[in-house]
């Protein structure tokens, strides 16, 4: 077993040094080629939609009758989720700005009646309202949701 010649003590990790005094000295030789991508990262601009975006989008839709589903990564709220210039997105905010452009500020993409699906990512399913909409879209569709297991109930 190799013993650090920095502190004997500790465990030796690489280069004659301890995992702490190899850490200090890796960042300390790495810091300029860190803070340069670090820069460039900033200065990119992110909501600019880089080639192949609308191919890796069509790619990961499926065309099922009436509804364009995404079958890529699903997030917990069951929204499809893609990674673009490094930042995550949901993909019916993306479906939206590739057929229509930027979404204002303070707006929400929201999916028309019936059209509920979550993964649902056709453009034409799609429209802007604000948070207000969206709730009272929730309020309706729980209210459809209720009145159609009653009904199905009654039935038995």
């Amino acid at each position: 077993m190799r013993i650090p010649d920095c502190h004997p003590a500790r465990p030796y990790c690489a280069k004659g040094q301890c995992k702490p005094c190899y850490n200090k000295t890796w960042r300390a030789a790495n810091c300029e080629h860190i803070l340069a991508r670090n820069k460039a990262y900033r200065d990119a601009n992110h909501d600019a939609m880089p080639g192949g975006t609308q191919e890796r989008f069509e790619h990961y839709s499926l065309d099922i009758g009436e509804h364009l589903i995404w079958c890529g990564n699903l997030g917990k709220s069951g929204y499809g989720m893609l990674t673009v210039c490094g930042r995550t997105r949901k993909a019916h905010r993306l479906a939206w700005e590739l057929a229509y452009g930027p979404i204002p500020p303070g707006m929400c993409v929201l999916h028309r009646n019936p059209c509920h699906h979550t993964a649902c990512v056709r453009f034409d399913h799609l429209y802007l309202g604000t948070q207000q909409d969206n709730m009272q879209d929730i309020v309706a569709l729980n209210q459809q949701q209720r009145a159609d297991g009653r009904s199905d109930d009654t039935q038995a």
